[in-house]
């Protein structure tokens, strides 16, 4: 991977982790305002399978699991934030 695109790639992982961490909310809010456990359980298993295809896509591309697992630390924290912030 040359430099170039390591920087590009840089650019779409931080578009990526602020789209999962917005569908994350959107779920989460949703949850909220719709008290139902199989559309609780329907959003936190795609939730799941919308992190784990993106984290696999990353990984393929090359990315460095020091880079993944950052992004997974955003993620998990936002959502925890949230979680006490709101829920």
């Amino acid at each position: 991977m040359t430099e170039k695109d390591s920087g590009v790639s840089i650019i779409y992982m931080i578009f990526g982790t602020l789209g999962m961490i917005v569908v994350a909310l959107a779920g989460f809010s949703m949850i909220q305002v719709e008290d139902s456990s199989t559309r609780i359980m329907i959003i936190l298993i795609g939730i799941i399978a919308i992190v784990n295809y993106v984290y696999y896509l990353e990984r393929k591309a090359g990315m460095s699991n020091r880079a993944i697992w950052g992004q997974s630390g955003v993620l998990i924290s936002s959502i925890i934030g949230y979680a006490f912030w709101i829920l």
